[in-house]
Formats: structure tokens, sequence, C-alpha cells
């Protein structure tokens, strides 16, 4: 605790920026984030130009609270502007999910390795039995064409190098992997899906939906393919896990 009293106005400058570090995950940054958090307290935090070294703005920054708060308000700032952002590129149009690199695979194994016939690995790698009984509703479903599980692998990476970017609650910069993609057999034609299946929902899930969203609307914007994402909580399937199609599973 840095006493407002008896501390220089650095020490609370320095303390909020050593947080906005970590909360946006930039190591090593500190000579070029300090400046942009002086100037925000100064200039902006109350709403004019102030004078740091006032006893009253030096309490008010003493505060835990509040140097939190201006460290996740700028964490969030720093990093939409930090994402990159550019016309969708495919890397090579001809990958395939048969071309993913061989991965190991602990979790999930017994009573013995899962099998199915609508995907082309030989086995489907799942975290848990949840994602086990998902597995084969889909490969008895009838609207399913094919599917793949997307697990990544003890290094944290996608098998098959499929992620994509979005801002955390505390402004980070986030990885999502997502946990499948199914081919949908429709009246209108096939409709690719991107599937979550979420046993609990966490405090970032919205943001990685809405970031997967966006990603399937630029990719049939720039596809002549349908994508489209669904998350399919745990209690959700139990109540539905007797449907015969992928389209009744996820029905409103």
């Amino acid at each position: 605790i840095i006493d407002p009293e008896n501390s220089f106005p650095q020490q609370f400058l320095s303390s909020i920026t050593t947080k906005l570090i970590s909360y946006a995950k930039l190591p090593n940054k500190f000579a070029e984030i300090y400046p942009i958090v002086r100037d925000y307290v100064i200039k902006k935090c109350f709403g004019a130009l102030i004078d740091i070294n006032d006893n009253r703005v030096r309490s008010h920054l003493s505060r835990i609270e509040m140097q939190e708060g201006i460290a996740r308000y700028l964490a969030r700032e720093i990093s939409q502007i930090t994402v990159e952002r550019r016309k969708i590129e495919f890397e090579r149009a001809e990958f395939r999910l048969s071309e993913t690199t061989p991965f190991t695979w602990r979790r999930n194994l017994q009573p013995s390795p899962l099998t199915a016939r609508k995907t082309i690995f030989n086995y489907v790698a799942t975290y848990n039995d949840y994602e086990r009984e998902f597995a084969e509703f889909l490969d008895n479903s009838s609207d399913i064409a094919r599917f793949a599980a997307l697990g990544t692998t003890e290094q944290g990476n996608s098998g098959c190098r499929f992620r994509v970017d979005y801002i955390k609650q505390n402004g980070a910069v986030g990885f999502y992997y997502p946990d499948w993609v199914a081919v949908q057999k429709t009246d209108q034609g096939y409709i690719n899906w991107i599937i979550e299946t979420k046993g609990r929902v966490w405090e970032d899930t919205q943001a990685k939906d809405l970031a997967m969203e966006e990603w399937c609307k630029l990719v049939t914007r720039a596809t002549t393919d349908i994508w489209c994402f669904n998350r399919v909580n745990q209690p959700d399937f139990n109540n539905r896990r007797n449907c015969k199609t992928f389209e009744e599973l996820i029905k409103e």
C-alpha cells in the first residue's frame, strides 16, 4: 500500500502502469506504456487537466480500486488498438483437415478412445464425457455430413492450426480455439458450423462468441460457403439429447 502523503506521484503512475502491463499482457513495455498512463491521468482521467501533485488527486490515485480501474480501462483501449485488423487472407486454398499434423492425446480415453464414422481422424479428441457424448450425437445425426473435434495439443495450440483472436474482459488479447467444425446437410445446401460445447460459461465466453460470429460473417462474405456459429451448453444438450438431427438440437 502506497502512502499518499509520503509518496511521489510517479509511484502511483508506476503502479498503474505495472497493472496495465499485466492485464494487457505486454511484457517489457514499461517505458512505452508509462507515458500513456501519465498523459491519460493528467489530461483525461478526471475530466480536466489536473495537478498530479495535488493532495486530493494523490489521495484518489493511492486507492487500489482506482488504480485497477484505470489500468483495466487503458488495457482494453490499448488492446483494441493493437489487435490487427485486415482483410481475411487464406494461407493455402487447398488446406484440408487431413493435413493436420499428428499430435498426442491423453484425455478422456476410457473405456477406450472414441472412434466415429463421420470424421477423418482415427480418433475423436474429447476432453470430457460431455464432449464424447456430443461427438456421438453428431456422428448419429442424420443431417450431419461430417465433423471434426479441433482439440488443442499439449502445447496449447490447435492441432489443425485454427484460432480466432478476441479481446478479453480485462482488455488482454485472447486466443480462442473452437471445439468443433461440422458440415450440415439442409434443403438449401451445406452449412459449415463452428460449434462450442460448454459445460460452464465463463466471463470471457461472450467475447469469444462475438469474435467467432464475426469470423463466420467475414468468411461467408469472402467465399461462396455459408459459415455459422453455435454454442451448445451442457444443460441444453442434456434436455435435447434425444434429438435426431443437429437442426432439432439448436432450434430455438
